[in-house]
């Protein structure tokens, strides 16, 4: 990038990787950085760490950096958002709003500082999609085993290792058997039998 080498400052913290590996960054530089999309434009100073490994982006942006643009970051696209959005603090009692009419067995919570156009609108959207919500196990239809399927990643050449068994509470472990059983009613689990 050709920088002039009084503008690198001195950085000595070293980066840790998802592998562990340990970076010592070559130093950190200030520079002016625009971001923009249709009919928005931001300029920032932002700070780059100058690092000496192969990479397969010339710049990784960070949280830091993106809070600063101001920048939505979902996985497909970038936007720049010129105002906030207000945020809303969670309300101490939220308003239950039952999803489908009459049965209060099927509830959800809303909290009450949303102003009241946005308050209908997510009632309206919730009760317009009550179809993708589920109340209990057997509800979920669940997925085909064509598209995903867990696997353990096991070599079979190795001797397999019991885990040691973990102890509870009584009261956590009366919940676990709960679950457990719910998902074996529901077929999302099954009991496999391992020779010793």
């Amino acid at each position: 990038m050709k920088l002039d080498k009084r503008r690198i400052k001195h950085f000595t913290s070293p980066l840790v990787s998802f592998t562990g590996d340990r970076i010592i960054p070559r130093g950190i530089v200030t520079l002016i950085m625009i971001a923009s999309t249709y009919q928005a434009l931001i300029t920032k100073e932002i700070d780059f760490l100058i690092v000496g490994c192969p990479s397969t982006y010339n710049i990784i942006l960070g949280r830091p950096a993106l809070n600063r643009l101001r920048a939505a970051t979902p996985k497909y696209y970038l936007k720049v958002i010129n105002e906030p959005e207000p945020i809303f603090e969670p309300s101490e009692t939220p308003q239950e709003v039952e999803v489908t009419l009459g049965d209060s067995s099927k509830v959800l919570k809303i909290g009450l500082a949303f102003p009241t156009l946005k308050k209908e609108k997510m009632i309206s959207l919730l009760r317009a999609n009550q179809d993708v919500f589920t109340w209990k196990h057997e509800d979920m239809l669940g997925i085909d085993r064509k598209i995903i399927q867990h696997r353990p990643n096991v070599n079979l050449e190795c001797k397999p290792v019991q885990q040691k068994q973990r102890i509870f509470t009584l009261e956590h472990n009366k919940a676990v058997t709960e679950e457990v059983e719910k998902l074996l009613e529901a077929g999302f689990i099954r009991e496999v039998f391992y020779l010793d």
